[in-house]
């Protein structure tokens, strides 16, 4: 074969594969998602399904407003309440309440199917467990005077989260598995704003939990507590 010919076929077969790749890799794109919603979401504006959390299993937690839903800044009126879903990896939804509340807002889900987040009432926000089983504790920490925000469970069935004190400064909570709660804040943790102070966003398998905390000017920083206690800054 000539050399010419030859290269005409090398990039010929190129092209050929390019072409093959690209339609195999859009296929593959396209397959990759999933969409659903939760039986009984709205589909109107401020209405639908909210996923929050995946485990290793594929189930999904998250809340769902409802056809009525009306959106009053984060607080839902009594008309317009949001729900909490967990869905299967079969695709099968289970619609859960934290009873009574203005609303159920999951946020997190542990391999173990446990799922933590908060509810409303007329006198602010609380924590809850629900159990795989459907069975929902509730809790806060004593003391608090604004609410209790369940954000985040890890494999032990340790929960971490926040509350808010007496100066409405934000401060870092950790419930064991046994429901015992201990409060931290991160040392020169507050701000000017309400809710600024020390927020929790996860913990992992080994109890250490990261978030952000607001400085006196409002700035965020990250940080880090170990198990120990230990808590350091994360700029």
């Amino acid at each position: 074969m000539k050399p010419g010919r030859r290269v005409l076929l090398v990039v010929f077969t190129l092209f050929a594969t390019l072409g093959i790749t690209s339609q195999a890799f859009a296929q593959r794109t396209e397959s990759q998602f999933i969409t659903f919603d939760a039986p009984g979401a709205g589909i109107g504006s401020g209405q639908g399904t909210v996923p929050r959390s995946i485990n290793p299993t594929r189930e999904i937690t998250g809340e769902y407003y409802d056809s009525s839903s009306a959106t009053h800044g984060f607080v839902r009126s009594a008309e317009g309440i949001s729900h909490g879903f967990l869905r299967d990896r079969d695709g099968t939804v289970t619609k859960f309440d934290v009873v009574p509340s203005l609303g159920t807002f999951p946020q997190s889900i542990n391999p173990d199917g446990e799922i933590t987040g908060l509810y409303m009432d007329t006198r602010g926000t609380h924590g809850f467990l629900r159990a795989r089983d459907g069975d929902i504790t509730t809790f806060d920490v004593p003391g608090a005077t604004m609410g209790t925000i369940a954000i985040s469970i890890n494999p032990r069935g340790e929960i971490t989260g926040n509350y808010f004190d007496a100066s409405s400064v934000a401060r870092g909570l950790v419930r064991a598995k046994d429901g015992d709660i201990t409060t931290f804040a991160v040392p020169g943790a507050g701000g000017p704003l309400f809710g600024d102070g020390t927020i929790p966003q996860s913990i992992n398998p080994s109890g250490e939990i990261t978030g952000l905390y607001t400085d006196a000017i409002g700035a965020y920083h990250g940080f880090l507590r170990e198990p120990d206690d230990n808590a350091r800054s994360e700029d």
